[in-house]
């Protein structure tokens, strides 16, 4: 019974929280309430919830509901707010590219504190140093890496043994081996998915293992 009453609170306090929130968004709708919907996930009472929006929103450059929507992925976890707002800040400035996306990206590393946030920026720091070349593409193939769930030499090692593996050479190269990496850094079992693939599909070089790449990043997330 006593189960059943706290199970009713949280479901009250949740709609509550939708509720709320959704009301202080500009425009009205499905899409509103989408938001406050991500947002609530974290079980913040309706007034932190509004107020972890607020303060995300206006430290990001970017206006509307598609920026709310990124700053409900942020407040979506339990970190609490200063945390999240510097997080993101932080993170922006050390992902590739500008504007929404790596707000994005910032908001999903930083929705539970700086602690995924950290691993990710220190794995992409030593993944760059060892690809050739310098610049925005070459940090976007370290992100694409460090996705990957394993330690960090782990994934170098994995990328090194599918760099051989694939016709070609450079940072392109890089990036396929990357994709394939991000699923799991088991390199054994990456490069047994990505030649079995290759040999499957129409077509030679960069391409089709690029197709191959992606085929096992997907079959590969379950194997850790």
């Amino acid at each position: 019974m006593a189960l059943n009453f706290l199970a009713l609170t949280v479901h009250a306090n949740y709609q509550n929280c939708v509720d709320g929130v959704s009301f202080s968004l500009p425009g009205s709708g499905f899409e509103t309430r989408k938001i406050a919907e991500i947002a609530c996930r974290s079980g913040r009472e309706t007034e932190e919830a509004k107020s972890c929006l607020s303060s995300v929103y206006f430290s990001m450059t970017g206006v509307g509901l598609e920026t709310y929507e990124v700053a409900a992925v942020a407040c979506s976890g339990r970190a609490p707010i200063n945390s999240v707002t510097e997080c993101i800040q932080r993170q922006y400035s050390r992902l590739p590219g500008i504007g929404l996306e790596s707000y994005r990206q910032a908001a999903h590393l930083c929705k539970n504190g700086g602690e995924n946030a950290e691993r990710r920026t220190s794995c992409t720091d030593s993944i760059y140093a060892m690809l050739p070349g310098s610049g925005e593409e070459s940090r976007s193939v370290a992100s694409i890496a460090c996705s990957s769930p394993g330690p960090v030499e782990q994934i170098k090692d994995c990328m090194r043994r599918l760099y051989s593996v694939i016709s070609g050479s450079g940072i392109e190269t890089y990036r396929v081996a990357a994709i394939a990496c991000r699923g799991t850094s088991d390199a054994d079992a990456v490069e047994t998915c990505v030649r079995n693939q290759y040999f499957r599909l129409p077509g030679t070089g960069i391409e089709s293992y690029e197709q191959a790449a992606h085929i096992c990043s997907r079959k590969n997330r379950g194997h850790r």
